[in-house]
């Protein structure tokens, strides 16, 4: 069996209850022994993010892939609106 997991973060690095709990599940389905292949993908902002070091070897049965994503916002100005700047 293959299974699909989307997370709004990364396991890695455990910086809160979240994370920890991303990591224990993962370990947790990666030992059942009818699962063949696992595609994990997440998310990282600035607040939770990608930091590559942190994270375990890539192995045949757990493939990792992660997307950036800006989640700051910040408001136009009246001229940036109307294009004058």
């Amino acid at each position: 069996m293959n299974v699909l997991i989307l997370s709004h973060k990364p396991p890695f690095p455990i910086i809160d209850g979240g994370c920890f709990a991303m990591t224990q599940f993962l370990k947790n389905i990666s030992s059942i022994e009818t699962i063949e292949q696992i595609e994990y993908f997440s998310i990282h902002t600035h607040k939770h993010p990608l930091i590559p070091e942190d994270f375990p070897e890539p192995s045949e049965e757990m493939k990792q892939w992660v997307l950036s994503l800006a989640t700051t916002y910040r408001e136009k100005t009246f001229a940036e609106i109307l294009d004058i700047v």
